[in-house]
């Protein structure tokens, strides 16, 4: 059984986790991997075949069965799309312990361009074909590329929760730096539960960044979140677990690097390190969700 995450949460217009961070709480890792396409490469401006790319989303997601019995279970927020090319795969990481979680029908959908109606009818979709692929009821979501979504469209399509704040400024992308650090529930019932980033400078440190960064920096990452939180979520793309310097060389090498064995090499140490700090539990986030009440 997973170590329990605390119970007690001060109430008002929103339920915040603020205090957390005490030693006397429990911490929790959740490693969380978007389980999608592999489009990146049209967004860097590099042209890889569509066998390619399929080839390596696909190869992601048999990665990412390999990796859970030394870091699981994760959280997998997996598109509509993905789960209809590959129905078995999202079986598998199910049956394996994984969380199935939605990540919107189609990686390259844009929230902001749908009707409130249609992004239902997207939503609905895609949350049908993951709960008949993986037998189990999908509560999460996570936009693509962090894409909002309306709380009252999410919690009528049938989710509790949400992970599309990333509370930092990806240039060109998105700037969240006023966006709340810690998970909270709004009156209407939805959680929001933020992706971590670095104390006070509010760095990224998941995917890209995670791979890129000194290792020293990250061993001292270590040490100051352990002092200011309570629940680490951070993600990564299933994909990132292929050696993209052999499959796709033609990428930038900042989106190569430290992909495939490496980046599993660096979890687990990371993982480890955490877990000298007290991080001795690795949950999903329905289970973190579930252990709040």
């Amino acid at each position: 059984m997973l170590a329990e995450c605390s119970r007690s949460l001060p109430r008002g217009r929103f339920a915040y986790i603020a205090d957390m961070s005490l030693a006397s709480r429990s911490k929790s890792l959740c490693l969380t991997f978007d389980v999608e396409e592999f489009d990146l490469p049209a967004d860097v401006g590099v042209n890889l075949s569509r066998t390619l790319r399929r080839d390596i989303a696909r190869e992601g997601g048999e990665r990412l069965l390999e990796l859970i019995p030394l870091l699981g279970p994760f959280t997998c927020f997996v598109t509509g799309t993905f789960a209809r090319r590959h129905p078995g795969l999202v079986g598998r990481l199910a049956a394996a312990g994984c969380e199935i979680a939605c990540h919107g029908l189609d990686h390259g959908d844009r929230y902001g361009s749908f009707s409130s109606s249609e992004l239902m009818r997207r939503l609905s979709r895609a949350r049908e074909l993951l709960q008949e692929n993986s037998g189990q009821e999908v509560t999460g979501h996570r936009g693509p590329r962090f894409s909002p979504a309306p709380e009252q469209v999410l919690l009528e399509a049938g989710f509790s929760y949400d992970s599309s704040i990333h509370p930092t400024w990806v240039p060109g992308r998105y700037n969240h730096l006023l966006r709340p650090l810690n998970p909270q529930r709004s009156r209407a019932g939805l959680w929001q539960v933020p992706v971590t980033v670095l104390p006070v400078t509010r760095l990224p440190l998941s995917w890209i960044w995670f791979r890129n960064y000194p290792e020293a920096l990250l061993r001292l990452t270590t040490r100051s979140l352990a002092r200011r939180s309570a629940l680490i979520c951070v993600y990564f793309h299933s994909w990132e677990l292929c050696d993209l310097n052999s499959k796709a060389g033609g990428l930038p090498w900042p989106v190569r690097r430290n992909t495939g064995p490496a980046l599993t090499r660096r979890l687990e140490g990371w993982a480890a390190a955490l877990e000298d700090r007290g991080f001795a539990s690795r949950c999903n986030l329905d289970s973190f969700i579930s252990s709040q009440g």
